[in-house]
């Protein structure tokens, strides 16, 4: 299992909204800030335990170039040189 960007985006919303709503319903409930601590605590621990044992890196593999951006490393490296020769 591999966790994206957007999973991770997505538990920072929640997190979002959570601090949002603690804040709208303080008034009613003073209880609340104490266990949205505790909730966001709690998912913290779980994020982390996903994350270290749910995801791995993937393997790495070799490859023929460096692909297509080889000939825009060619073309700069060969203005660079007409530049830095001419002075």
């Amino acid at each position: 299992m591999v966790l994206t960007s957007c999973a991770c985006r997505s538990s920072l919303l929640c997190s979002a909204l959570c601090c949002s709503y603690v804040t709208l319903f303080v008034v009613a409930f003073p209880l609340a800030p104490m266990l949205a601590f505790v909730n966001n605590y709690v998912e913290m621990r779980v994020d982390a335990f996903k994350l270290v044992h749910n995801c791995c890196r993937p393997d790495p593999e070799g490859a023929q170039d460096i692909g297509a951006c080889v000939v825009g490393c060619v073309q700069v490296c060969r203005c660079a040189g007409v530049l830095c020769v001419g002075r």
